[in-house]
């Protein structure tokens, strides 16, 4: 049985003001509450690059811890993990969530949505040329078309061509670095002279 709502939630309003939220809980502050809530023993915490994202390591497994105060974005954290929780479970590429002992996909721990989630190892994609964003494509599809299925939100309709410039625009900076940006501008081009009609189509957005 898994519990779907978080302990001890109250209603909150995202994004929400860093100034009146606390600190990410370190890892020193995390272990306790992963042995409480998740029932096992840590044999080795790092933290990510992120203050919000613990690397751990359990006896059987690793797994990614992530302290979420609602700072980025509209959406209650729990919902995002319910949201990872339901890709997972209908196949898409994402971490399956680890339950907490009593059955629920996160905790609520103050201000803040605690959750774990396995750890899949990346590798380095071969954006050079374009055609090396097939495989990039077809895991956004994938998590697109199992997204259309999630109820625990109502779902926002705008044109493809903004999530995509998003996505692209992000990718430039963060995600395949400058050296493939130009890879990525000659493809955005490529999409508009020749789907203008495919991204004005309006498409689901969750998060």
């Amino acid at each position: 049985l898994i519990r779907n709502h978080t302990m001890a939630s109250t209603k909150q309003t995202y994004p929400r003001s860093r100034e009146q939220t606390s600190e990410p809980i370190d890892a020193k502050g995390l272990l306790p509450i992963l042995r409480q809530h998740w029932g096992h023993e840590v044999l080795d915490i790092r933290q990510a690059q992120s203050r919000r994202v613990h690397f751990v390591q359990w006896p059987h497994c690793r797994v990614v811890v992530r302290t979420n105060p609602g700072w980025d974005g509209p959406t209650d954290p729990s919902v995002i993990v319910n949201y990872v929780h339901h890709m997972s479970q209908q196949g898409a590429p994402a971490p399956s969530i680890e339950l907490t002992s009593d059955g629920s996909l996160s905790l609520s721990l103050g201000d803040q949505i605690i959750s774990v989630e396995s750890f899949i190892p990346g590798r380095t994609a071969d954006l050079e040329p374009v055609p090396g964003f097939d495989s990039l494509g077809d895991g956004l599809a994938a998590l697109h078309r199992t997204g259309r299925s999630f109820t625990g939100k109502p779902l926002e309709l705008r044109p493809a061509g903004e999530y995509i410039k998003l996505l692209l625009g992000r990718s430039m900076t963060r995600t395949v670095g400058e050296e493939a940006s130009e890879s990525v501008t000659r493809l955005y081009r490529s999409l508009v002279r020749t789907n203008n009609d495919l991204l004005a189509e309006r498409v689901p957005w969750i998060l």
